[in-house]
């Protein structure tokens, strides 16, 4: 897993955006679509990576 940190790390920050969204009500659209395109971009990625075999 080590080798896949900076799509982990995508997924995470999505993650903390999609939940910072929850906390910042004047915010909550900018933090919720950058929090799917973050999360979708580390899931797309890690599943690219995995499938072509190659370390990233």
């Amino acid at each position: 897993m080590k080798k896949y940190k900076d799509d982990l790390f995508a997924i995470v920050a999505g993650g903390s955006f999609l939940y910072f969204s929850t906390l910042d009500k004047e915010w909550a659209l900018f933090w919720k679509i950058t929090g799917f395109l973050l999360l979708i971009w580390g899931i797309l990625t890690v599943c690219i990576h995995l499938k072509s075999g190659k370390k990233p």
